[in-house]
């Protein structure tokens, strides 16, 4: 089957991508981060210039065999840089440019001694997306770097309508957490029948940000 790529159409709405809240809703499953076997950090990912830099990330499901996160395509537990499977990154690299998304292999283990390969993928461009004038955001401010904010607590997020520029996917710069797809590359996924993702709209309410 050929995949085309999603293609660069400036002006189209904005999708948070997150995970499914089936798997965790019904079986309580998250990764999270082994401290101890990892050799890298995951926010060595939120900057193009750190994308080189050596080191592993590990990722542990407690109390529970790895099939339980069999028929999933991404796993829950780091929204950030999100842990996918191979299925979903030859997908990712036959939809986007080349220069659009990077990947990392990591590893996920358990007290049972199974372990399994997944990567992690992360957006090569950071740009600002958020709608300052329309959002209701609490915002943090550096000491060390004048003029770099970001959001703390928010009531309500609005992205800016041509914040992807001709990207598919690019991390949000106002919340690095983030990860922004166009509605082309969005579609392409759902189509794909991809299981266990999200995306949330381009104009989000929230209590608090997680």
């Amino acid at each position: 089957m050929k995949l085309n790529r999603a293609g660069r159409h400036k002006g189209e709405s904005v999708w948070i991508l997150s995970h499914g809240r089936e798997l965790v809703g019904s079986t309580g499953e998250i990764l999270v981060t082994d401290y101890n076997k990892s050799t890298a950090e995951v926010v060595d990912l939120w900057a193009p210039e750190r994308f080189s830099l050596p080191g592993r990330l590990v990722y542990t499901l407690k109390r529970k065999p790895l099939s339980r996160l069999d028929g999933y395509d991404i796993y829950p537990g780091q929204s950030s840089a999100p842990i996918v499977t191979e299925r979903l990154k030859c997908a990712l690299e036959a939809f986007c440019e080349p220069e659009e998304v990077a990947f990392r292999e990591c590893e996920i283990v358990n007290d049972r001694g199974e372990r399994r390969i997944a990567w992690n993928i992360y957006p090569t461009q950071v740009k600002p997306c958020v709608d300052r004038s329309l959002s209701l955001a609490v915002w943090g401010h550096s000491t060390q770097k004048p003029g770099v904010s970001w959001i703390e607590e928010a009531e309500k997020v609005v992205f800016l309508k041509e914040c992807l520029g001709m990207a598919n996917m690019v991390r949000v710069d106002e919340y690095p957490n983030w990860i922004a797809f166009s509605t082309r590359l969005k579609e392409i996924i759902e189509a794909f029948n991809s299981k266990g993702i999200d995306f949330r709209s381009d104009s989000i309410e929230i209590l608090s940000i997680t």
